[in-house]
């Protein structure tokens, strides 16, 4: 199979997660992940690290704004909190709002080890992510918070029609 074009595999790399779905799976792990989008074990951490310092440096640009960072002084999460995110692929992003809120905790409140776990899921819909709502429950988190129904009134593949 011929590799994607750059452009294509950052799109998958950015909002494809297979470690979320098959990281139980015996014996996979990140050489099996890149395999997926045929690439290196180093290759595959690189693209993924370049979506991270990305969202990190727009959490760096968001700080220097000295109103917004008092305003992540005043967020309500606790020290050694659990902050879940659960959503979409507008969650799931290695770029996303909740990435970028991790950079944020991390830069502006260190000292307070407030834990982010991502687990949106690229492409779900509110059903879905009901699904999986209990077995977010489980890992009793402190913090919920949930952007759903983006997927839900999606199309795929042609429009219908009369031939």
């Amino acid at each position: 199979m011929a590799q994607l074009p750059p452009e294509q595999l950052d799109f998958l790399i950015q909002f494809i997660h297979p470690e979320k779905s098959l990281a139980s799976m015996p014996g996979i792990g990140a050489t099996e992940f890149a395999a997926l989008f045929e690439l290196s074990s180093e290759e595959y951490r690189d693209l993924r690290a370049a979506f991270t310092n990305r969202a990190r440096q727009a959490a760096e640009e968001l700080l220097a704004d000295a109103d917004f960072a008092t305003r992540v002084d005043r967020l309500p999460f606790t020290s050694g909190s659990t902050v879940v995110g659960l959503g979409d692929s507008i969650t799931d992003d290695l770029q996303s709002w909740l990435e970028i809120l991790r950079y944020l905790l991390d830069l502006r409140r260190p000292q307070d080890n407030i834990h982010i776990v991502n687990a949106g899921i690229s492409g779900d819909t509110t059903a879905q992510m009901i699904s999986r709502f209990l077995a977010v429950v489980l890992e009793e988190p402190d913090w919920i918070i949930c952007m759903a129904g983006t997927n839900d009134a999606r199309q795929h593949g042609q429009t219908p029609s009369k031939i």
